[in-house]
């Protein structure tokens, strides 16, 4: 009768170990690096605090001792506390541009997952290829690459994982299609500047510093020959020696367009060529001169519209708060590391 909260009991405290090391650890790295960098590396206070607390905030990212974006907010505690932010500058960077031109993303990926778009694209792409294996990985690979430009290639992932999961039961070809997923959106975080988080930290960071920034347009026309290429090249590598057999594809069944579908479709449709034309190419073409963040966003904040969107103030619970502090956080180190730079000089 008492074995259930003994062992609830015995749970609990193990949990609370966990934290107490992970932090203790965490602690033990930050005051070890600082004080090598202070006494060994003859390094200023301020930069070996600096690399004392980078060392404690990795410490516990990896670890998760704490909450990730519990952790993406010690920045704003502990750079003013040492010295190497002051408070305003700390807290600008949770408000980065570049964090809303995201959070409108994750709108958009809400709204395609909530209406099922992501299914819709998927039967089209099958249907373009025979359905045979090579037909399949390739047409998962494109519909990856496809919606990943778009949206973030991990919610890409996590949205087209199911579909490849249920289109055969043979482990080795649901293998070699759910690798055809993850690679494609690998592919795709390349392809355009919002189709990663890395890209809009970069994208950040070049605006902190003052850098020229690099346009949608521009962008995809570096990247695109490389994503193409190796596309062709996972495709070759997973359709290696498979057996070219008629597969009976079920999987979207009584999957029809809907008036959901059709507007949702629409929209981004006028947003992507609004990116487009807003990209300059230059010296040809000075673009349309709107803020490809305050355009995403506003497209994002559009999905809450009644009659023109689809989503409504409970769906934004599905927004990962916690990645954008992270986001912040980023930004914030960048700061810092740059400020240093500066005193240094």
């Amino acid at each position: 009768m008492n074995f259930k909260p003994k062992l609830h009991k015995k749970l609990r405290f193990k949990t609370h170990f966990q934290i107490l090391s992970g932090l203790s650890l965490a602690i033990f790295f930050a005051f070890v690096v600082g004080f090598l960098s202070f006494y060994y590396f003859k390094a200023s206070f301020e930069v070996a605090a600096f690399i004392g607390i980078l060392s404690l905030l990795i410490t516990l990212w990896i670890n998760e001792a704490l909450p990730l974006g519990i952790v993406s907010l010690l920045p704003i505690i502990l750079f003013p506390a040492f010295g190497i932010l002051d408070v305003k500058s700390a807290t600008s960077n949770y408000a980065n541009p570049i964090i809303f031109l995201f959070l409108g993303g994750f709108m958009l990926a809400i709204a395609v997952e909530k209406t099922g778009l992501h299914k819709i694209v998927a039967k089209q792409f099958l249907g373009y290829f025979p359905a045979t294996p090579k037909g399949v990985i390739t047409a998962l690979g494109v519909a990856s690459v496809a919606l990943g430009s778009v949206l973030s290639n991990s919610t890409v992932a996590l949205l087209l994982v199911p579909i490849a999961y249920s289109i055969t039961q043979d482990p080795l070809l649901k293998t070699r299609f759910l690798l055809a997923v993850a690679f494609g959106a690998s592919i795709s975080g390349i392809t355009t500047p919002i189709g990663t988080p890395p890209n809009l930290i970069f994208l950040g960071f070049l605006e902190t510093m003052k850098f020229e920034s690099i346009s949608f347009v521009t962008w995809i026309l570096m990247m695109l020959p490389l994503s193409i290429s190796m596309l062709y090249v996972m495709i070759k590598l997973l359709s290696y020696r498979v057996v070219e057999e008629e597969l009976k594809i079920d999987s979207f069944e009584g999957i029809g367009v809907s008036f959901e579908h059709k507007k949702l479709i629409v929209l981004v449709g006028v947003l992507l060529l609004l990116l487009l034309l807003n990209s300059p190419i230059k010296p040809i073409y000075s673009g349309i001169g709107l803020n490809e963040n305050i355009l995403l966003l506003t497209f994002g904040l559009l999905m809450f519209v009644p009659k023109i969107g689809c989503l409504r103030w409970e769906d934004s619970k599905a927004i990962p708060i916690e990645v954008m502090f992270l986001f912040g956080a980023g930004f914030c180190i960048a700061m810092a590391i740059a400020n240093e730079f500066r005193r240094c000089l």
